[in-house]
């Protein structure tokens, strides 16, 4: 683990925790492996930083919180339906902040970012996140998806409505075929650590064909 990913590793590790009320009993059982004590104290100094920003204020002021909410995606023709993480799905993820609010009958999925401002985002990752929240909150009639990068205090947001369901639906399957289909496969890289498809032995990753895996 490089000292950026462990660097942000912890900062949702803090988040979570303070969301759940249960920081103060949890912040020692993260164990750094590559940060100095040095850098450790400026990463605590962040963190702290991060708790008081507005964005996490405003969702700490909400209940019945979906925190690192891990979920399996079950495609249909015309329909989804989510279940728990596991291996009998389509898809499976973890999504970081999730939360219902009746008032405005919307629901708000935020994905905390650590390192670099980057204004465009996976419309994969969005359109997935989308399908979940929609089965979810069947009573919803707006889903705000925000990318907080939680070092700037700054958002990427979109929004969609229910009538979006089907394009969106149809969107995923159609990036599902063209993984599906492929025969070439990306390089090695940092990231292979956290993909299921390279742990579980189905990409050696590196560049490769299709039918010598």
């Amino acid at each position: 683990m490089t000292p950026a990913l462990e660097k942000g590793k912890f900062l949702h590790f803090g988040i979570e925790h303070y969301l759940k009320g249960t920081l103060k009993d949890k912040i020692n059982e993260f164990k750094f492996q590559t940060i100095s004590e040095n850098e450790k104290k400026e990463i605590f100094k962040l963190l702290k930083k991060i708790l008081k920003s507005k964005n996490i204020q405003f969702y700490k002021s909400f209940d019945n919180l979906y925190i690192e909410y891990g979920f399996g995606l079950i495609l249909k023709k015309d329909d989804v339906e989510v279940t728990s993480y596991g291996k009998n799905c389509d898809i499976r993820g973890f999504i970081d902040l999730m939360f219902y609010d009746d008032f405005t009958e919307s629901v708000y999925i935020i994905d905390h970012k650590s390192g670099k401002f980057n204004e465009n985002q996976d419309k994969l990752q969005i359109s997935i996140y989308y399908l979940v929240a929609y089965k979810l909150f069947p009573e919803a009639q707006k889903f705000n998806l925000n990318f907080d990068f939680i070092e700037h205090d700054k958002s990427v947001n979109y929004t969609y409505t229910r009538n979006d369901f089907q394009n969106i639906l149809n969107y995923v399957k159609s990036e599902i075929e063209k993984v599906e289909n492929a025969t070439e496969f990306p390089k090695k890289t940092t990231f292979c650590q956290w993909c299921p498809y390279f742990n579980e032995g189905h990409c050696n990753g590196v560049d490769s064909k299709l039918e010598e895996l």
